[in-house]
């Protein structure tokens, strides 16, 4: 009885050894041949992977941002804006990028100013109408309802429904022949936030207003705080500390 255990056991190991060595054969044989195989094979490989879309807003999500901006005469105009990123921290530059077709375009380069707002979900429905018509033939303040401040370093007011406003001055308009829109550089005059959003540092704290983002032709709500910059370098330190 002992005898036939001890075989059993033989065998099982042996089996297992054997597959094993066939799954490494067969992994073996499949790196080889990716190898070798022409590139056409290799990069359907790759597409098995991944799949190839076509252009659209790659870089996402972004601010769903009103950029209000003036004529010469003081007029004001309000434009919905993807295109919002910061270009510089020290000094602190942000830019928006519209299409020299638009009235906006034309506006900011008559000025050379511009206040980028963040709205909240509450004037969602503005928002989106602010990006559907133009400035040449609607006057959107009066459309909307939404209600115009006087900035306090330039021309284009500022939304007072919305709680951060960001006064800018065209430094430089960036433009090559591959490009669909200008990009106006504007560096920060004044940050506006409304009182009740400011957080324990002083900066706008996001979890007090309903934030919208723009991704995929659709709007979407920012729903909370997953962790403060740099808490994997704290972590550390902590776990050495203990």
């Amino acid at each position: 009885m002992l005898f036939v255990t001890v075989v059993m056991i033989w065998r099982l190991l042996h089996l297992e050894k054997l597959t094993e060595h066939k799954k490494k054969s067969q992994l073996l044989t499949l790196s080889l041949e990716s190898l070798i195989a022409p590139k056409s094979q290799q990069n359907h490989l790759v597409v098995e992977l991944k799949k190839i879309v076509k252009n659209y807003r790659v870089v996402f999500p972004t601010p769903a941002a009103l950029v209000t901006s003036a004529d010469e005469q003081g007029k004001p105009n309000i434009a919905t804006a993807g295109e919002v990123y910061m270009l510089s921290l020290h000094p602190l530059i942000v830019a928006v990028g519209f299409r020299p077709a638009t009235y906006t375009n034309e506006l900011i380069h008559a000025t050379w100013e511009f206040v980028v707002n963040l709205p909240k979900r509450e004037i969602l429905e503005q928002v989106d109408f602010c990006g559907c018509v133009s400035g040449k033939s609607v006057d959107k303040f009066t459309e909307t309802g939404l209600t115009p401040l006087p900035a306090k370093y330039v021309k284009p007011p500022l939304v007072k429904e919305c709680p951060v406003n960001i006064e800018c001055k065209v430094l430089d308009v960036i433009h090559y022949p591959y490009m669909d829109r200008d990009v106006f550089a504007g560096e920060t005059l004044a940050v506006h936030l409304d009182e009740e959003i400011i957080g324990e540092d002083g900066f706008a704290d996001l979890t007090k207003f309903n934030a919208i983002a723009f991704a995929s032709n659709s709007y979407f709500q920012l729903t909370g705080v997953l962790e403060r910059s740099h808490f994997s370098i704290r972590k550390k330190m902590n776990d050495r500390l203990i």
